[in-house]
């Protein structure tokens, strides 16, 4: 309860301080603690005082008392309360201030200060009780005078706590008149008057002397962080000795003591005064053109001193690495005399120089191979190009960009550590390469970006070859030699006619042009090949829109038996009328769906499409759909398949999936768990384009399909290639003892037909027999020849 009541009197003592203090904008919230602490501080280096003169007054009044044989038991009881308290009092502030070490208080340290006032109050109004009850004058004079003086040094000792103070005087400003009243009715009311009058006084000088005291405790904190963030700055000379102020005249002269200055330019023994004088001896250079230019002006060589400079100088030091000084200085005009002087500080700024460099050298540049990343590329680029310029009107710039070919090969047979030191090797490489004005980047991942000017194209070009050249070949990772192979992409123009950032597209474009040709080999921007990379992205644009409005449609080339009467299957082929580009090839919109991340859809549409035209045909013909790479690898393409054949009536067993055999080969435990859904569905899967690549007869053992489809490489010309009818021959042997059932793809001449039938193919596809159509004359053809076998039969 007595600590509450402590709490709620400091509460009330803080908001009587604050409304005293004036404004309280840009007060810390430490600023509270830390004045009551500077209160309680004030009021116990005068609290001792406070106590003896306390028992001085207590003592003299004991004396008259006993001189006027008026002592009595009441009197020694108060007399030995104030004494038990003096003493108290006494010891507790010396113990307090000897167990103080912190410079803040809490609320309840001032609480105590105004209770004990009140209780000290209360006490001295027990010597009234001579007014009261009828003393002698000589009683009366020294009470009142007692009086007086403990009003006046009350107040003088407690008006940092204005509470206190108030509460103090209060109490026996309080106690006087009913005292004067009882005891001298006669002068009750002057010296009410008096005491009044006496207490007012007292109010306004202890409301103006705290208002001050606040006031001055406000500024020396502020001056005391000032002082801090002004020891934060230079660095804490005196402790650090490599950082200093100084003072000079206005010709930059030094007043304050030249030593600090010398120790820290590296000039011992010198006995100059004469500050830039002493940063030309001291060897310092500046760090930068504003410095330089600053630096002269210091020096006499460019103009007047400036009134305010900061500029930053740099040696190298014998075995340290460079050191880096902040030399600063201000003009102050003298009021009176019309004179001047600066003030400023030297200070060692190499650490944050070099933080600095390495934060900006971390956002510039690749951490692991060092190059810069693709804003700094850009900007030294043209910086080197505005450079030349300036000498040079016209010549050549160019742009290449180079990607790792075997980075995800290396990462999957050797670990990340060896892609890693691929990459670093052809980091290497660049920076060893001699070209003039070039500029290198680790664009991300395993691409790279050179930039380099020269005087024509064909410089450019022979640079280009030379460059190849150079990163093409093995490098070494933990004594294993491995291979390294790149694939350039470049573009080059005269100066001023693209910008960087256009040359950069256009070597892209060559880049992903000739991956597609030959990997390990140089590319050229072209404009045909800009032109089919525009005629690409306005198809991957418009491509997503074109399966909504259903603007594709699809086209079905037959699938017949040996003899051609009889149509076994079809096959879809994606058709699309660009409004602006044309018929666009089958296999560019599959690419481009890929691109654009629509190839779920477009792989919906079209078994939605091919699916629901089929209802239109007898249901033993079957329809075939070529279904990309990436869709295999899909989570749901079973599912998919399964929701479609029931959306649209059909058995499973008349539909067939495509895909090459590169694809068909499990690469992943998704594309293997499709696999064995869609077959456990019912639906067939074939081989498309068997033998077009690097096909093996044993591998057939591996696949799990229902139909090969021999690529027409192999059946171009085959009556007259033994070879390639042998191994259609053998494939067609081995297909049957594994119940498969063989297609040939690309019939187009019927001695290529004669010699397939008599190597006993099932089934032809070729424009021999039909070309692609759509899916209304295909329902005509097959109503043909439906009533042809009905004649024939």
């Amino acid at each position: 309860m007595l600590d509450r009541v402590f709490r709620w009197l400091g509460a009330i003592s803080d908001r009587q301080s604050l409304r005293g203090g004036g404004s309280q904008t840009h007060r810390s919230p430490d600023f509270l603690p830390l004045l009551r602490h500077h209160q309680l501080k004030t009021i116990f280096w005068l609290t001792p005082v406070m106590m003896v003169a306390n028992m001085i007054n207590v003592t003299a009044f004991t004396v008259l008392e006993v001189h006027l044989g008026r002592m009595s038991i009441s009197d020694w009881v108060w007399v030995s309360i104030m004494a038990v308290l003096a003493t108290t009092e006494f010891v507790r502030t010396k113990r307090t201030k000897a167990r103080n070490k912190h410079n803040r208080a809490s609320a309840r340290g001032v609480g105590k200060v105004v209770v004990t006032s009140i209780t000290l109050g209360l006490l001295w109004c027990y010597p009234l009780n001579v007014i009261a009850f009828g003393g002698t004058t000589e009683e009366i004079a020294f009470v009142s005078a007692l009086t007086a003086g403990m009003l006046a040094g009350g107040a003088i000792a407690l008006y940092p706590v204005p509470l206190a103070a108030l509460s103090y005087v209060g109490v026996l400003t309080i106690a006087m008149p009913p005292a004067l009243f009882l005891g001298m009715p006669s002068m009750a009311l002057p010296f009410s008057a008096v005491t009044i009058m006496f207490f007012a006084v007292i109010i306004v000088s202890v409301h103006r002397h705290h208002r001050s005291f606040v006031r001055e405790f406000s500024r020396r904190l502020k001056a005391e962080f000032q002082k801090e963030l002004l020891d934060l700055l230079i660095g804490n000379d005196q402790a650090r000795f490599d950082n200093c102020i100084w003072q000079s005249d206005e010709v930059l002269t030094l007043i304050t003591s030249a030593e600090p200055i010398h120790r820290i330019l590296g000039l011992p023994g010198s006995d100059g005064n004469d500050l830039p004088a002493l940063i030309a001896a001291s060897g310092h250079r500046a760090t930068s053109r504003h410095d330089r230019e600053m630096l002269d002006r210091l020096l006499g060589l460019n103009g007047p001193y400036p009134d305010e400079f900061c500029v930053r100088v740099s040696r190298t030091e014998p075995g340290e690495g460079p050191r880096t000084l902040e030399i600063a200085g201000r003009r102050a005009d003298l009021d009176q005399s019309g004179g001047a002087y600066y003030n400023g500080y030297v200070k060692d700024v190499s650490e944050e120089v070099m933080a600095l460099a390495e934060a900006h050298r971390l956002a510039t540049h690749d951490n692991m191979t060092s190059l810069p990343n693709h804003r700094e590329f850009l900007r030294q680029a043209e910086a080197i190009t505005a450079e030349r310029l300036e000498w040079q009107s016209s010549f050549h710039v160019g742009v290449c960009f180079v990607d790792a070919d075997n980075l995800k090969r290396t990462n999957d047979s050797f670990g990340h550590r060896a892609g890693d030191a691929l990459l670093v090797a052809i980091s290497e490489r660049l920076l060893q390469l001699e070209l003039a004005c070039k500029v290198l980047c680790r664009k991300g991942g395993d691409e790279y970006l050179i930039f380099y000017t020269c005087d024509t194209a064909d410089e450019f070009a022979a640079a280009t070859q030379r460059l190849h050249a150079r990163l093409n070949g093995s490098f070494e990772f933990e004594g294993r030699v491995m291979p390294l192979q790149c694939t350039i992409g470049a573009s080059s123009c005269t100066v001023g006619e693209k910008n960087i950032q256009q040359l950069e597209f256009e070597a892209d474009v060559a880049l992903k042009n000739q991956k597609k040709i030959r990997k390990s080999s140089i590319g050229f921007y072209e404009e045909t090949v800009g032109a089919a990379h525009r005629r690409d992205a306005i198809v991957a644009r418009d491509l997503r829109g074109a399966i909504r409005s259903d603007a594709l449609r699809l086209d079905y080339q037959p699938i017949v038996n040996a003899d051609g009467t009889r149509i076994w299957a079809v096959e879809a082929l994606l058709r699309w009328d660009h409004p602006e580009l044309g018929q666009i090839n089958p296999q560019k919109i599959v690419e481009m769906a890929a691109y654009a991340g629509c190839s779920g859809d477009l792989t919906e549409w079209v078994l939605q499409r091919a699916l629901r035209e089929g209802q239109a045909w007898p249901r033993d013909i079957e329809i075939s759909i070529n279904v990309s790479a990436s869709e295999f690898d899909r989570p749901d393409l079973t599912a998919l398949v399964a929701r479609v054949l029931n959306a649209e009536n059909t058995a499973p067993e008349r539909l067939w999936l495509e895909i090459t055999e590169d694809q068909f080969l499990p690469r992943s435990t998704r594309v293997a768990e499709n696999i064995k859904g869609l077959r456990s569905l019912g639906v067939k899967l074939a081989i498309d384009d068997f033998g077009s690549g690097y096909s093996c007869l044993s591998s057939l053992d591996d696949i799990e399909c229902d139909v090969i489809k021999i690529d027409r490489s192999l059946v171009q010309n085959c009556h007259l290639r033994p070879t390639s009818l042998t191994l259609i021959v053998s494939l067609c042997a081995i297909a049957r003892a594994n119940e498969r059932v063989v297609v040939v793809e690309g019939v187009e001449v019927a001695e290529e037909a004669d010699a397939l039938g008599l190597a006993r193919v099932d089934h032809f596809q070729g424009f021999l027999f039909h070309r692609p159509m759509p899916a209304d004359k295909l329902t005509d053809l097959v109503a043909t020849k439906s009533k042809k076998n009905s004649d024939a039969a």
